[in-house]
């Protein structure tokens, strides 16, 4: 059964009347704007496919974690690295001032006898 234009019409006016110009999804409505800015850059990106475009902004997101995933492995490595390196110069050093110390006081020992 098709739909009469007095039908068509009362249907359109309920529609206006719910949204009272507004999307129904939530977003303010300077977000709102933007949406048709973000479906075209998605479309463009999809050289005008918008699910081409949505599945290479998926990917590019995918591959940005796992390169921030792997530069924190690796900034944690170095971060160790780093921390094990300065210990163990500190204990060098340390050591290195013990074993003079004892030195110097088994000389100021043996000339006082």
């Amino acid at each position: 059964m098709a739909l009469s234009d007095d039908d068509k019409r009362e249907i359109a006016r309920i529609i206006e009347k719910t949204m009272q110009g507004n999307c129904m999804c939530g977003l303010a409505a300077s977000s709102q704007a933007e949406m048709g800015h973000l479906i075209g850059r998605f479309r463009d990106m999809g050289d005008g496919n918008l699910n081409k475009g949505i599945e290479e902004a998926s990917e590019a997101i995918k591959a940005w974690i796992k390169i921030r995933r792997r530069g924190e492995k690796i900034g944690g490595a170095v971060a160790c690295f780093i921390a094990v390196s300065i210990a163990g110069g500190v204990g060098t050093l340390l050591w290195i001032g013990i074993r003079f110390a004892l030195k110097m006081l088994s000389v100021d020992a043996g000339g006082k006898q």
